[in-house]
C-alpha cells in the first residue's frame, strides 16, 4: 500500500507539473492545520466551529504552516522534506492535546527547554501503555522517514533554486503583512494574559511560533525618561537609599500564639540580627496544587480536608492569591512570590527560569531580607535540578539550598512524590543551628499530579457523596486525600514552630489549581487563577484579609514587619498602601522590570547590586571516612549518605547500594591496585549535584586477609 502510495505520490510531483505541486503543499498545509486544531480543543466539531467563527484566523495559522512546508520545494526528495516538515507538526499538535489532558496550560516552546523533565515525569503522567505507545510512535515516524527517503522519488531536471527562494520569500512576506495587518486592526494580540484561552481563539500554530520568537520583556517606550522623571519611581528609591527605616509591625497586642507580650521595635535597615528586636523567622511554603476543593461546584464530601487551613484563614490574614499559570507552571508562580515581578511582559509561555534567570542575578525576597541580617535558605522535597533550581537560586539570593537529594527517611505517596511532612524537620533543623533570623523559602510536591483513574486510595478517610462528573471520581479523590494531608502536614508545622519558643511569620500558599479538568463554571470564584494564602504568626500581628497577585505577597508581609527594603518590595507596597494610581501601576512595574533585567539598572545607579550567591547544598555535610575492598566489593564508609548517594570510581558512576547514613556499597569486578573515590548526591536524571573531594586511594596488599585491602 505504501509502494503504491509513493508511486503514485511520484506521478503527481512530477517537475512539470507545478500546478499538483501546489496543491499538494497547500491541501498538505490545511489538512495539517485541521489536525492540530482537533487536537488541541478535542474533537473534529470543536475545530470545524473554530473554522466558522474565526476563518481569517484559521487561514493565518494555515498560512505559518505553509510557510515552513515551502521549504521543501528546496529539496530534490521532495516527498521526504514535505513528510519531515509535516510530523513536526504533527508531533506539535499530538503533544498540545496529550499536555491538553494533564494541565490547562497548551504546549509552548519553552516546554523544549523542559525536555529532561518532562522524561522524569513521564511514566507518572503515561504509564507504561502511554510510554509505550510513545516509543512506538516515535519509532514508526522514524521508520517511515527512513522509508519514505529511500523510496521517494527525486525531482528530476534543474530546480530553479532562485526562483523557489523568490516563491518561499514572498510567502514569508505576505504573512508577515497579514501579521502586522491582523495586529494592527486587533484581531490578533501582541500579547496574552491567559495562554491557554489564547490558544483557543488564535489557533495553535500562530501561538506556538509565538511563544518561539517572542521573549524576555520589550523595551517600553521612553521607558529610561519614565523612570528618571517619574516622581513614584524616584521617591521609591530614595527610600532605599534611606539609612535608617523605621519598622513597626502591624500589631493589636498580644495573641493567643505570642510569646512576648511586648511590641517589638524597629531598627535601622542596615541593623545586625542582635540590634534589631522585630526580625522573626520567616518561613513561606509554597504547597503543590493546594486550594480549597471545597469551591467546586456539586461537589460534595464527608467532611473538609482542609480544616486546620481553614481554621488559620478564620484567624489571620489571608485571602485569595493570583497566580500566573493553571495545573502546571510552578516555577513561574515561584518566580513572581520571589521576586514581586508580574511574568505577564515576558514572552507567552515563558519560563524565566530558563531565559534570563540563567545568567542574571535578580532581586528578589532573599536578597532583600539578606540585607537585614536574615540567613536564607530553600528547601524542596523534590529533585534539586528540576527548573535547574540548583543554578538559579543562587541568583536568587539563596545561601543554602535543602533538595530531596539531601533528605532523610522519606515517605512516598501512592504515586511516588515524597510527602510533606518531612519538610517541618528541615525548617525546624534550621532555625535551630542559626544565630541569624532565617527566611525558609519551602516549596512541597505531595500534591503533585498526575492524578490517577484507577483506584489507588483503599478506604478513604474522606469521600466523595457527590460530584457532576464521576469519571473523574478517583482523580479527585486521590487528590482529595493528599490535600488532607498536606493540612495535617500544615498543622504539625504551626505545632512545632509554636513549640520552638522562637518569633515565626508562616506565609502558606498553593501555587496553582490542580490539573483536575477544572473549568471556570465550575468554581465559585468564576476564575481559575485563584488560589488560597494565609499568614499565620506568633507576634499578633493584626488580621487584614485582602485579595493579592503573587507578586505583591512577599511585599505584603514584608509592610505588616515594617520592612521595605527592595525596589519593587516598596513600590508593591506604596500600591498595597494606596500611595499609586491603578491605570499607572502596571505600565511602570514592567518598565521596572524591564530596567532590572534588560536594560540599563538605571534604578540602581547604572550598576546591578546583586551578585549570585557561592550556595551550600544541603544542611549535613557528606565525607569519606574509610574506604574497603573485600570479596569483589567496595565498601564506602562515612557520613551523611542517603538514597541519592553514589559511589564514583575514577569519575564514573558506578552502580551503588545505600546500606545506611554510615554505608555504601558497591560491586567491582576486578582487584583495583589504584583509585579515586568520590561520593556524590545525584538525582533521578542522573545529574551530580555536589561530590565529596576527590581522593586518591591506593591499594594495600594484606597477605593475612586473602582478597581484602584497605585504601588510606
Amino acid at each position: 500500500m505504501l509502494s503504491r502510495f509513493l508511486t503514485e505520490t511520484k506521478r503527481v510531483l512530477k517537475l512539470s507539473d507545478r500546478r499538483s505541486n501546489l496543491l499538494v503543499w497547500l491541501l498538505a498545509g490545511i489538512f495539517l492545520e485541521l489536525f492540530i486544531e482537533t487536537m488541541g480543543r478535542g474533537s473534529l466539531l470543536k475545530a470545524l466551529a473554530f473554522i466558522g467563527r474565526k476563518p481569517a484566523i484559521f487561514a493565518f495559522n494555515v498560512m505559518i504552516i505553509l510557510c515552513v512546508l515551502s521549504l521543501a520545494f528546496l529539496f530534490r526528495k521532495r516527498l521526504f522534506a514535505f513528510a519531515a516538515v509535516g510530523i513536526i507538526w504533527l508531533g506539535i499538535g499530538i503533544t498540545n492535546g496529550v499536555l491538553l489532558r494533564f494541565r490547562t496550560t497548551p504546549f509552548t516552546a519553552q516546554d523544549l527547554m523542559l525536555i529532561k523533565y518532562a522524561c522524569s515525569l513521564a511514566y507518572d503522567y503515561l504509564g507504561v501503555w502511554g510510554i509505550a505507545l510513545l516509543v512506538l510512535g516515535i519509532a514508526a515516524a522514524v521508520i517511515g522517514l527512513i522509508f519514505i527517503f529511500v523510496r521517494a522519488p527525486r525531482v528530476q531536471g534543474n530546480i530553479r533554486y532562485l526562483k523557489t527562494a523568490g516563491f518561499i520569500a514572498l510567502i514569508f512576506f505576505v504573512t508577515l503583512v497579514f501579521n502586522e495587518i491582523a495586529t494592527f486592526a486587533g484581531m490578533l494580540p501582541t500579547s496574552y494574559g491567559n495562554i491557554g484561552e489564547a490558544y483557543q481563539e488564535y489557533g495553535v500554530p500562530y501561538c506556538f511560533v509565538n511563544t518561539l520568537l517572542n521573549t524576555g520583556i520589550k523595551q517600553p517606550q521612553d521607558y529610561d525618561e519614565t523612570l528618571v522623571d517619574d516622581n513614584v519611581i524616584q521617591e521609591v528609591i530614595k527610600d532605599q537609599e534611606e539609612e535608617t527605616d523605621t519598622r513597626e509591625p502591624e500589631t493589636t497586642g498580644e495573641s493567643e500564639n505570642s510569646h512576648s507580650g511586648e511590641q517589638q521595635q524597629g531598627a535601622s535597615s542596615n541593623d545586625s540580627p542582635d540590634e534589631s528586636e522585630n526580625m522573626p523567622n520567616i518561613i513561606v511554603v509554597q504547597l503543590e496544587s493546594f486550594f480549597d476543593v471545597t469551591q467546586v461546584k456539586g461537589l460534595e464530601l464527608t467532611e473538609d480536608p482542609i480544616p486546620f487551613f481553614r481554621s488559620l484563614c478564620e484567624k489571620y490574614s489571608s485571602g485569595y492569591l493570583s497566580m500566573p499559570s493553571v495545573g502546571a507552571g510552578t516555577a513561574n508562580s515561584e518566580f513572581e512570590v520571589l521576586t514581586g515581578m508580574n511574568i505577564d511582559p515576558f514572552g507567552p509561555g515563558e519560563y524565566p527560569y530558563k531565559t534570563i534567570l540563567q545568567d542574571t542575578a535578580c532581586e528578589s525576597a532573599a536578597y532583600n531580607l539578606a540585607s537585614l541580617g536574615y540567613s536564607t535558605y530553600a528547601v524542596h522535597n523534590n529533585e534539586g535540578t528540576f527548573y535547574d533550581r540548583n543554578k538559579i537560586f543562587p541568583k536568587l539570593g539563596f545561601s543554602c539550598f535543602v533538595p530531596v537529594e539531601y533528605m532523610y527517611d522519606l515517605t512516598y505517596t501512592e504515586t511516588g512524590w515524597a510527602e510533606d511532612k518531612c519538610l517541618t524537620q528541615y525548617i525546624t533543623t534550621i532555625m535551630e543551628s542559626e544565630e541569624n533570623p532565617a527566611f525558609i523559602y519551602t516549596i512541597s510536591v505531595q500534591g503533585h499530579g498526575a492524578y490517577p483513574y484507577e483506584t489507588l486510595v483503599e478506604d478513604p478517610e474522606i469521600d466523595i457523596l457527590a460530584m457532576e462528573n464521576m469519571e473523574m471520581y478517583e482523580p479527585y479523590l486521590y487528590y482529595i486525600h493528599q490535600l488532607h494531608e498536606m493540612d495535617m502536614f500544615l498543622e504539625g508545622l504551626v505545632d512545632a514552630l509554636t513549640a520552638s519558643g522562637e518569633e515565626c511569620v508562616l506565609v502558606l500558599f498553593g501555587d496553582h489549581l490542580p490539573a483536575l479538568e477544572l473549568t471556570e463554571d465550575m468554581l465559585e470564584s468564576g476564575d481559575l487563577y485563584l488560589t488560597n494564602y494565609v499568614v499565620w504568626d506568633n507576634l499578633g500581628l493584626e488580621k487584614k484579609d485582602r485579595d493579592l497577585e503573587a507578586y505583591q505577597l512577599m511585599a505584603s508581609v514584608c509592610d505588616k514587619l515594617g520592612f521595605h527594603k527592595g525596589i519593587l518590595c516598596r513600590y508593591h507596597q506604596m500600591y498595597l498602601n494606596g500611595d499609586i494610581e491603578e491605570d499607572m501601576y502596571i505600565e511602570k512595574l514592567n518598565a521596572l522590570e524591564y530596567d532590572m533585567l534588560y536594560g540599563d539598572q538605571l534604578v540602581y545607579g547604572g550598576v546591578k547590586p546583586y551578585e549570585e550567591q557561592d550556595m551550600d547544598l544541603g544542611l549535613y555535610p557528606i565525607s569519606i571516612s574509610e574506604i574497603t575492598y573485600k570479596n569483589g566489593y567496595l565498601y564506602v564508609a562515612g557520613e551523611n549518605f542517603n538514597e541519592f548517594s553514589k559511589i564514583l570510581v575514577d569519575d564514573d558512576q558506578i552502580e551503588t547500594i545505600f546500606i545506611s547514613k554510615h554505608l555504601l556499597v558497591a560491586s567491582m569486578s576486578s582487584t583495583p591496585e589504584e583509585i579515586s573515590v568520590s561520593v556524590a548526591q545525584v538525582g533521578r536524571d542522573h545529574v551530580i549535584l555536589d561530590m565529596t573531594p576527590v581522593r586518591d586511594y591506593i591499594y594495600l596488599k594484606r597477605p593475612d586477609v586473602p582478597n581484602a585491602g584497605t585504601y588510606e
